[in-house]
Order: structure tokens, then C-alpha cells, then sequence
């Protein structure tokens, strides 16, 4: 089943954004990764405990809804396309549609936050650009 992922991309290698899996927060693309299920895992410091898995999205746009919730690392955010396998199972207590399996295998990056920022930025020195041509004219 193909579903989405949000990544660190840092210095050329996809991360986890929190806990490692055997060791490493490093994951490769193109290999199967076993997830280490923990029957009682917690967020945060949520009390709410759930069987862990690795977290994807079924949609890019999900994924992209679920993304504008960060505000920390923006820049080097990524999603990625994942396939999953074994066991999948929807998180339960979660507002977002997260679903959580055994096995993922990561595609490909396909969405960076950063393109979204720099975009955002270049539009915003531009509407300021206009900006200050207009008040030139009206001295």
C-alpha cells in the first residue's frame, strides 16, 4: 500500500523525526524497515498509550495538513512516498488519519517544505518590491 511519511533531510540522509529504530535515526530508501513495535508507546507526554509502527499518512494532502502542524525544523522537513506492509492498523485516540504498520519500504522524496518557504519568501520580497516602487511615485 503506497502512503506518505514526513522526514528530516539532513546532510544528504532521511531521518526519523524522533526515535531511532535499532540504534540509528538514519533510514534507507529502497529497503524494507522493520518497525520496533512497543505495545504500550506514548507522544509526548501523553498519558494515551498505543501499539507503535511507523507513522505515515494515506494521502500527500493529509500528509501535507499534518505537516503544517510543525513549527521546529521547517527546513529540513520533507514527505517522502513509503510503501507499507504487514501488519497496518489505524492509530487509535489520534485526530489525524494516521495509520501505523510493521514494515515500510521509502520511495522517494516527494515534497519540501523548503521549496514551499523559499517560494513564500520570493513572493513576499516581490509584494514588497511593488510596495516600494509605489511609494517612489508618491514623494
Amino acid at each position: 500500500m503506497i502512503a506518505y511519511k514526513i522526514v528530516e533531510y539532513d546532510k544528504g540522509k532521511l531521518k526519523s523525526l524522533f526515535h531511532g529504530t535499532n540504534g540509528t535515526r538514519i533510514m534507507e530508501q529502497h529497503t524494507w524497515l522493520e518497525a520496533q513495535i512497543r505495545e504500550n508507546a506514548k507522544d509526548g507526554t501523553s498519558k494515551t498509550t498505543y501499539k507503535s509502527g511507523w507513522h505515515v499518512l494515506p494521502t500527500l494532502d493529509e500528509c501535507k495538513t499534518y505537516l503544517s502542524r510543525f513549527t521546529k525544523r521547517l527546513d529540513k522537513l520533507v514527505i517522502v512516498e513509503v510503501e507499507i506492509d504487514g501488519d497496518i492498523w489505524e492509530k487509535e485516540h489520534s485526530p489525524s488519519n494516521v495509520l501505523l504498520s510493521t514494515r515500510m519500504k521509502i520511495n522517494d522524496v516527494v515534497y519540501r517544505h523548503k521549496d514551499e518557504l523559499e517560494a513564500a519568501i520570493t513572493r513576499m520580497k516581490n509584494y514588497q518590491e511593488r510596495l516600494d516602487g509605489n511609494r517612489v511615485g508618491e514623494e
